[in-house]
């Protein structure tokens, strides 16, 4: 449901946003994109009470490679953002390092630098890897784990693209714990992970999200708060097998 037409916002938002690499650069995200991203984008921004506001305050989604996790996380941020709703808005950006974390503000870099609306719109500040959008006073910021400060971390977006390599640093780890209990100054504080299934046994902040979504979604634990969504072959199915692949690949 969608009771205040938020979620298509979004949606409207997003499918405008400009491909910048790959097979599809120069495209627009809508052009191309598979039915779980307009699903998935509806979801997390228009399941609302008839206020409005945001029901979900956390996000855990699990796919295989090549889905475009990336760029769809870097794109929740850009959405964020242009959709207004919070003056001085904080967009964070988590990486386990500077190097991931880069990836992602150059993600967002490269959709300002191709479209002209949006560099009319936003300002680019690059050695502070952030992009600031002054009509509200916002900004989205790229943060490594094993350069942040808890100091004043108040984000009302949280977005982490592997989680698994994030929470496996105890400051990672930390400073997703912050956006779960240490947002309450925000009106809606959202939390979105996105990660891969690790190859090895993954131990934990991932590994508690998890067993956390496995709940949820067997009905073993209720939290309306709280939405998984794992895209993972079934135990006792042949991964090798291209027939099997469809599971934790939902582009296909």
């Amino acid at each position: 449901k969608d009771p205040t037409g938020r979620g298509e916002r979004a949606w409207q938002i997003m499918r405008r946003l400009p491909i910048t690499e790959g097979e599809h650069a120069g495209k627009r995200i809508g052009d191309t994109a598979p039915p779980w991203m307009p699903r998935l984008v509806r979801l997390i921004f228009g399941h609302t009470d008839q206020a409005g506001l945001r029901l979900l305050r956390e996000a855990f989604v699990v796919v295989s490679k090549k889905n475009a996790k990336t760029t769809f996380a870097s794109a929740i941020g850009m959405t964020s953002l242009l959709l207004e709703e919070e003056a001085r808005g904080f967009v964070a950006m988590l990486a386990e390092n500077r190097p991931q974390a880069r990836i992602a503000f150059e993600n967002m870099v490269a959709m300002v630098r191709a479209d002209e609306e949006l560099g009319e719109r936003f300002q680019i500040v690059d050695h502070r890897h952030t992009l600031r959008y002054p009509r509200t006073g916002s900004r989205a910021t790229a943060i490594a784990a094993d350069m942040a400060s808890l100091v004043g971390f108040n984000p009302s977006v949280g977005i982490v693209d592997e989680l698994h390599l994030l929470g496996a640093t105890p400051k990672g780890a930390a400073l997703v714990n912050q956006i779960r209990t240490g947002s309450v100054a925000r009106k809606e504080p959202l939390l979105c992970s996105f990660s891969t299934a690790p190859t090895d046994r993954s131990a934990g902040i991932f590994e508690s999200t998890m067993a956390k979504a496995r709940r949820v979604i067997a009905g073993e634990e209720i939290d309306p708060r709280f939405f998984g969504w794992l895209c993972l072959i079934p135990d006792g199915l042949d991964p090798e097998d291209p027939a099997n692949w469809f599971w934790s690949n939902p582009s296909l």
